[in-house]
């Protein structure tokens, strides 16, 4: 009976220790470190690969100064960084005593799709998304310095364009190699994508911006980018330039020639989509020789000059700012008004 005693007691020892132990740790825990102002933030330390502002990445993420490094939940930062469609991967850690470190891996868009939707008013509004090279679409950001010109893709699913989404599309996927490796093919710096329809079932049609019109098969484009360099050299060595190409065909690939440019259109003219007469501006279009022109500037010059076609002008727009010799009018042929 007396061993059955000491036996109840020490176990009830052993709990009691445990207990004060857990109790006892848990407050070291909340005093030492929780509530610990040597531990709060002072100093939030973000890097990026990309453009976006470090600033915005921090009101992405939550964490303020002043908060407790510990008591701050690390996988649900990352979470929510991860959740912005712009950003790939994120790390966060904790740097003792003060920093909250965060890094982000940007998605690198390397296309653009420019959709028109009817407003409540009746009016067309221009939406653009971008798309990674994985097909993930994104909207875009906002940025104060110039970008670099993505190729637009044309022919996409409306319903395919939803940021935080993949494009799940054969024909897109090969747009966007195509993309990835014209910049590591002979191609490279001598043609510019400008535009890449995407509607074919087994091809793709390229435009570029000097005017050429390129047709390749969805497969073997290392091939056909070789191919398009031999064809261009030739034409070089004539003085001519490609107008449209049929790289899709294995064999006896049907090319149409165009005399090659010596001089391009001076930035005060704009040219009919006809492609039949240059209308000279003059005066310069918002007084100035180059430089952005906005679509309303073009409509005021021609009111002013008083040029109206035989049919409504409608403005081709892509960029939403295009410079002077880039402005095309879509249209009959301009007439002077009566």
């Amino acid at each position: 009976m007396r061993s059955a005693t000491k036996a109840i007691g020490f176990l009830l020892g052993v709990v009691a220790l445990f207990f004060v132990m857990w109790r006892g740790g848990e407050w070291l825990v909340q005093v030492g470190f929780n509530q610990n102002e040597q531990f709060s933030i002072r100093v939030i330390d973000v890097r990026t690969n990309g453009v976006i502002d470090p600033a915005q990445i921090r009101r992405w993420a939550g964490p303020q100064k002043g908060d407790n490094l510990f008591q701050l939940d690390l996988m649900r930062v990352k979470r929510d960084l991860e959740m912005v469609p712009l950003i790939e991967s994120v790390a966060v850690d904790r740097e003792l005593p003060h920093t909250l470190r965060i890094r982000v891996l940007e998605r690198k868009p390397v296309a653009q799709v420019v959709l028109y939707t009817q407003n409540a008013n009746g009016n067309l509004e221009r939406n653009i998304f971008w798309v990674d090279e994985h097909g993930f679409v994104m909207e875009p950001l906002a940025l104060n310095r110039s970008e670099k010109w993505l190729p637009v893709l044309v022919g996409i699913n409306q319903d395919d364009l939803m940021a935080g989404r993949s494009i799940k599309s054969s024909q897109v996927s090969a747009a966007l190699q195509l993309i990835s490796r014209f910049d590591l093919s002979s191609m490279a710096g001598l043609a510019h994508m400008r535009h890449i329809d995407v509607t074919g079932r087994e091809t793709m049609r390229v435009t570029t911006w000097q005017g050429a019109t390129v047709r390749l098969h969805l497969l073997g484009l290392d091939r056909q980018l070789a191919r398009w360099r031999q064809i261009h050299d030739l034409g070089r060595k004539h003085n001519r330039a490609i107008a449209t190409l049929d790289l899709s065909i294995k064999n006896n690939l049907p090319v149409r020639w165009m005399i090659a440019p010596s001089t391009t259109i001076r930035p005060t003219e704009v040219q009919l989509f006809k492609g039949v007469s240059v209308m000279s501006l003059s005066p310069p279009i918002n007084g100035q020789k180059s430089g952005p022109c906005s679509f309303d500037q073009l409509r005021v010059w021609l009111e002013d000059r008083q040029v109206a076609p035989e049919t409504p002008v409608y403005y081709y727009d892509l960029t939403n700012e295009m410079t002077s010799n880039e402005l095309v009018v879509l249209g009959a042929p301009a007439a002077r008004r009566k």
